[in-house]
């Protein structure tokens, strides 16, 4: 695995986390995030984006960045380290980014969090997720 495939890893997941967050607001409430007419779904992603981004990307950067060179450490990254630590973290963000605490608000983070560790373990290992995958040394270990 490339440094490369790391970086973009690092940089799309986030956006994966948005755009579900997106497909939720519409199952939730669909006059808000498609408007009246029901017709602006790129104009509400592209909002969606712009809201959502810096979130997910600050949770990305509180939390896979710490884990990324915790399990760098130990060598190895397996699929559920990715999947368990995206869930949880997306449920954090997702209950925390409505205005009252809501089970809908922390299910739709839980798919918020999967989607980004998927997106993250296809880009950064394209292997299946059984398969352990080996992580470049960080800097500050070398």
């Amino acid at each position: 695995m490339s440094r490369l495939r790391l970086s973009l890893g690092f940089a799309v997941a986030p956006l994966a986390a948005s755009v579900v967050w997106y497909l939720s607001l519409i199952v939730r409430e669909p006059t808000l995030a498609l408007g009246e007419t029901g017709t602006e779904f790129f104009g509400g992603l592209r909002a969606a984006l712009v809201l959502t981004a810096p979130f997910t990307y600050v949770a990305t950067l509180l939390v896979g960045g710490p884990a990324y060179y915790l399990l760098s450490r130990f060598g190895t990254l397996r699929a559920w380290h990715v999947y368990l630590l995206g869930g949880l973290t997306g449920m954090l963000l997702g209950s925390t980014m409505g205005q009252q605490m809501r089970l809908i608000d922390g299910l739709s983070g839980l798919c918020m969090g999967l989607a980004a560790a998927t997106t993250f373990r296809l880009i950064v290992s394209g292997s299946p997720p059984n398969q352990r995958v080996k992580l470049p040394a960080p800097p500050l270990l070398r």
